[in-house]
């Protein structure tokens, strides 16, 4: 009788440990499956910036706004964007005119493949200010279809940088006549769109508007910014038509034709610039500058 009282102990109590592993399996599938989360829509590029050209027709801009989808897609999502003027003069600009540009489309529909809503500005750069810093803003004002607006980044800024077809990043060889400084000077100069038709030099290695001057082999400097040329050219004949200084308080600057110099004007073929241009009207104060083409300006 004793064994048998035993016996069946053990048997309870495995029937128990079998019992409680069971119950603990089946809780850790239970906390292992995924609950279902809204889909949230934002944008995915909060900060953007339209670098555009300036043409005499308009430019079509687009930029999206993202479901993400955690769960399950819902169909026939919407995303309705709203003006957020404290976005852009938070960031120290104006917004946009209302003659520059148009929003095509202040609601869109998510492409269920892409999972993107897509918005278009139509711009007229054109009639852009360039001598003002501009962008437009938008917050995400409503969606349907069951989805949710992201808190994190439910606004985007886009800044408006409009540019002429000379703009650009360009290798700058050159010298200056003025002894001791007749060095040849070669580096990377970007053309920096003023306007429709002017161009301002701005020194990439020192981070401003100005021109180097070689001061010895392989080394150069500069008279500051106070010597800062702007560029006008003929869109029409492709001529450079005048060389100005951009500080009003610098030596006046003049496009120069005499000794070494040549036509001051630009090549499209080959997106070459030939400037010829002084200071002071000194023949001995002239630069002869020949810019090449490299790349886009950021």
């Amino acid at each position: 009788m004793r064994l048998l009282k035993l016996t069946a102990v053990v048997a309870t109590c495995s029937l128990v440990v079998t019992i409680t592993g069971c119950i603990k399996e089946r809780g850790n599938n239970f906390v292992n499956e995924t609950s279902p989360t809204p889909n949230t829509v934002d944008f995915n590029h909060q900060n953007e910036t339209a670098a555009l050209d300036i043409v005499p027709t308009p430019t079509i801009y687009k930029f999206y706004a993202e479901l993400n989808s955690s769960y399950k897609a819902y169909p026939g999502t919407t995303i309705t964007i709203a003006k957020n003027l404290g976005l852009v003069s938070g960031a120290g600009a104006d917004f946009l005119p209302d003659s520059a540009y148009q929003l095509v489309n202040n609601t869109a529909t998510v492409d269920p493949a892409t999972h993107v809503a897509e918005f278009q500005l139509k711009i007229f750069t054109s009639k852009i200010d360039l001598t003002k810093s501009f962008a437009v803003g938008y917050t995400i004002s409503s969606v349907t279809g069951g989805a949710v607006i992201g808190t994190n980044k439910s606004t985007i800024l886009i800044v408006i940088g409009a540019k002429n077809k000379w703009d650009g990043v360009y290798e700058l060889k050159g010298y200056h006549n003025r002894d001791p400084y007749t060095f040849p000077y070669d580096v990377e100069e970007s053309m920096i769109t003023v306007n429709g038709t002017s161009d301002a030099f701005y020194w990439n290695d020192v981070g401003s508007v100005g021109h180097p001057i070689g001061t010895g082999p392989g080394a150069v400097s500069w008279y500051g910014a106070s010597v800062a040329p702007v560029i006008v050219f003929d869109p029409a004949t492709n001529l450079i038509t005048n060389i100005y200084n951009s500080d009003p308080a610098g030596p006046p600057i003049t496009m120069f034709t005499g000794p070494g110099s040549g036509q001051s004007r630009y090549v499209p073929a080959t997106k070459t610039i030939y400037a010829y241009w002084n200071y002071n009207g000194n023949p001995l104060r002239a630069f002869f500058d020949t810019l090449t083409y490299l790349r886009p300006r950021d």
